[in-house]
């Protein structure tokens, strides 16, 4: 959701490193804890880049409940939307109009949807 500044990232248990269900290799194990570790490294970097230009990061696990992750994003969504809704209207022009900023108006990704877990 570039409009509102929220990356969501959804990791895949073995690729990622998860504690509730590690991976569990049988050949070539130090090839493949030494790459989830920089996996992790990159995903730590991006999360740090992310958070220093003002955006908010969601991660999500795949064996977390679709249910749960939907609920979290909305739950930003809102609270991002909430946040644009108090920002002065000259401020938001002014935060729309800088080089790389998304075009997309925020109060446009603020429209109430409806979405549909399968």
């Amino acid at each position: 959701m570039p409009g509102l500044k929220i990356a969501v990232f959804l990791d895949g248990c073995f690729w990622h490193g998860c504690k509730v269900y590690p991976p569990m290799v049988k050949k070539n194990a130090e090839f493949w804890v030494a790459k989830i570790e920089r996996n992790r490294a990159r995903d730590q970097k991006a999360v740090d880049h992310l958070k220093s230009i003002g955006w908010t990061v969601l991660r999500f696990w795949e064996h977390e409940s679709p249910e749960d992750v939907v609920e979290a994003i909305i739950s930003a969504r809102s609270y991002a939307c909430e946040a644009t809704a108090k920002t002065p209207a000259p401020l938001q022009a002014l935060q729309q109009n800088r080089p790389g900023s998304p075009q997309t108006q925020p109060a446009a990704l603020c429209m109430p949807f409806e979405l549909t877990v399968a």
